[in-house]
């Protein structure tokens, strides 16, 4: 669900005979929570429920680019989807296929999954060392063993996001169960829902992304919930061009890849 993900949607559609939709979410400081959730509800309406007004728009330009391409027309079916987000795209993901009901949270009320209880097949998704606990700044976050081998302009953009990220989610709201999807009760996960998180050991972010697993497997979910982890791997990997990577680097990726698309084939087999 994010812009950055376009090279593995490109492979994976090719690969899976699909449609993918990288979503060019608005962000900081332009924009500010929960600006992109927003954006991403609205591009999974369009697939879903022909009632909304980008309904006929999505399928219309997605044909439009097919025929210009001399390929034929596509009619997407709306009763198989998959979800995938890198990093604070993988928030966006989980927030998709979850209910919130607040509590003593900032919000009014319930803020519901916009897809349906009565949703007919398994919705893969894929979360790719997500930021679903948004409590703590990259600077307050555990430092994990071999961080400061990661690529430099890797630890420039963590720098960088020390003061982009409260452009996008102010400190008052770093709490909010949408801001951090972790913190929501697990019950409110979609029951059609099968996650595979894909971690890198060197991420901080791999801890958020294990608690929330087990919170959920102990929740009784333990078939809908998986955990690949890649050794010795830092946030991003899956990300960065093939050229930055050695020899180990470049295989985790492409399993990575690999593992993801089989993932969602086999759930998609049984629709």
């Amino acid at each position: 669900m994010a812009e950055e993900q376009a090279p593995f949607c490109a492979k994976a559609s090719r690969e899976l005979n699909c449609v993918a939709i990288s979503v060019d979410y608005r962000l900081g400081p332009d924009a500010q929570f929960p600006a992109a959730l927003e954006d991403a509800e609205d591009v999974l309406n369009a697939i879903l429920k022909p009632s909304e007004p980008g309904y006929a728009v999505l399928r219309s330009r997605i044909n439009d680019f097919l025929t210009k391409k001399s390929r034929p027309q596509v009619r997407l079916n709306s009763t198989r989807i998959a979800l995938s987000g890198f990093s604070s795209g993988g928030n966006l993901a989980l927030n998709l296929v979850m209910n919130i009901n607040p509590g003593g949270s900032q919000l009014p009320g319930p803020w519901p999954c916009i897809i349906p209880g009565d949703f007919p097949n398994d919705i893969p998704v894929l979360l790719y060392y997500a930021a679903i606990d948004c409590r703590k700044l990259p600077s307050e976050r555990e430092i994990i063993a071999g961080f400061h081998d990661a690529p430099k302009s890797l630890i420039a953009s963590m720098q960088l996001e020390q003061h982009l990220m409260p452009t996008y989610l102010p400190q008052e709201y770093r709490e909010h169960l949408r801001a951090s999807p972790a913190l929501a009760d697990v019950n409110g996960l979609h029951e059609k829902a099968k996650c595979l998180l894909l971690l890198g050991e060197k991420d901080s972010l791999s801890m958020q992304n294990e608690i929330w697993a087990k919170k959920a497997i102990d929740a009784g979910r333990s078939k809908d919930v998986s955990i690949q982890k890649f050794m010795g791997m830092v946030h991003g990997w899956t990300q960065f061009p093939d050229s930055w990577l050695d020899s180990s680097a470049l295989s985790n990726k492409y399993e990575a890849h690999n593992k993801a698309v089989e993932f969602v084939r086999g759930h998609w087999a049984e629709a």
